[in-house]
């Protein structure tokens, strides 16, 4: 069988399971999974980097490629965006923020490096966003400032 037979719809269906990453991979196939590929990258609500984002020049962070994730897709309207496991430092987060101004959740598990409770918020702040679910779960993310039972729940 072969897959150019396959109508747009079907192919829209297949493109709606890929990464962010792969749907970019789908555009350099062909004209027309090129121009489907940007259909399917408008309507990309949810990111999920986890396990996405592969670092092989030993650079200290995975800002620089999710950066180029995000500026290939529409990030104007994802509302959910994953970073678990991602290698972020304190002062990235603001950039990939910056770039999800709809973001309603925010995964921000088990990721490496000792990320503030208080640099979270104030970055989420910063940006005015409107999270209605934030995870954090991680033995690297550290607590300052006011004692957590005075903080909101975060899950």
């Amino acid at each position: 069988m072969d897959i150019h037979i396959l109508n747009d719809d079907c192919l829209l269906y297949i493109f709606s399971f890929l990464s962010p990453k792969d749907l970019i991979n789908c555009a350099e196939v062909c004209q027309r999974w090129r121009d489907l590929s940007l259909i399917s990258k408008v309507i990309i609500k949810e990111i999920k980097m986890l396990g996405m984002v592969t670092r092989r020049d030993g650079s200290t962070s995975d800002l620089e490629d999710i950066l180029k994730i995000l500026s290939r897709i529409d990030a104007v309207f994802v509302t959910s965006l994953d970073l678990s496991f991602c290698f972020l430092h304190e002062a990235d987060l603001s950039k990939v923020i910056a770039m999800v101004p709809a973001i309603k959740s925010l995964k921000l598990d088990y990721m490496p490096y000792s990320l503030s409770i208080d640099h979270i918020f104030k970055v989420l702040m910063e940006h005015n966003c409107k999270v209605t679910a934030l995870s954090i779960r991680s033995p690297g993310i550290h607590k300052t400032g006011k004692d957590l039972a005075e903080e909101p729940t975060v899950t």
